[in-house]
């Protein structure tokens, strides 16, 4: 395998109650690193990527030092200037930044670790909306339904004003994990012309796994 997709894949599934997995990622970086496989940069990146996981966030911020590749760059000033704002705050719990970095790790598409973190800020503070959302998305976009479906939930009631959002991607995820019923009745209780016509489609899908012609062929003539 290409080095470079053997990290991203290893970054991306690891189990998170693995308590070796840090271990784990170092050693397979290393071996790149020795084995001249992989540039500098990427070393230094994934190094940081390391850092962040543990919250070692000046350890990070010196490694981003050595960055040359202007992605990582920006990436490193985002953190920097979003860090100087949480500290001018001195109301502003630790835990915020933590999901603002989990939020960025998203951005780069690093799921793992952006639910790590967000785990983490979850568990100094259950109704702080934002570590949800990152767990709803980055489990959404990984296939794992189940995980997917719980934080939808918990969103649904926690964050009202953008409840018909959650409920219509609740119903997609239940239509994912082949929970057809379920997804139709989520699904028929999102209102509004935002999600109209994807959530006729995805009742269309629903109806023809329950193979309910019927109710298909009236979704159909509402999605004409």
């Amino acid at each position: 395998m290409d080095p470079l997709l053997h990290l991203q894949v290893m970054f991306n599934s690891f189990p998170l109650s693995s308590n070796q997995i840090v271990s784990s990622l170092q050693s397979l970086l290393l071996h790149y690193e020795q084995n001249n496989q992989i540039s500098r940069d990427t070393v230094l990146w994934y190094r940081g990527v390391l850092a962040l996981m543990q919250k070692q966030y000046g350890t990070f911020f010196e490694i981003s030092q050595g960055f040359t590749d202007i992605q990582y760059k920006r990436f490193s000033e985002k953190l920097a200037t979003k860090k100087s704002q949480i500290q001018s705050q001195s109301d502003m719990p630790s835990y915020y930044f933590d999901a603002l970095v989990a939020m960025e790790l998203f951005n780069q598409g690093l799921f793992q670790p952006a639910k790590l973190l967000s785990l983490s800020a979850l568990s100094q503070n259950k109704s702080y909306i934002l570590p949800y959302q990152i767990l709803a998305y980055a489990n959404f976009l990984t296939n794992s339904w189940d995980a997917t479906i719980e934080y939808l939930t918990v969103l649904s009631s926690l964050d009202t004003h953008r409840s018909t959002t959650y409920q219509f991607l609740l119903g997609v995820a239940y239509y994912r994990g082949k929970q057809y019923e379920k997804s139709v009745l989520v699904l028929s209780q999102v209102s509004g012309n935002r999600f109209a016509l994807d959530k006729e489609r995805y009742l269309v899908l629903n109806y023809l796994a329950l193979q309910q012609s019927g109710k298909l062929l009236t979704s159909w003539q509402k999605l004409l």
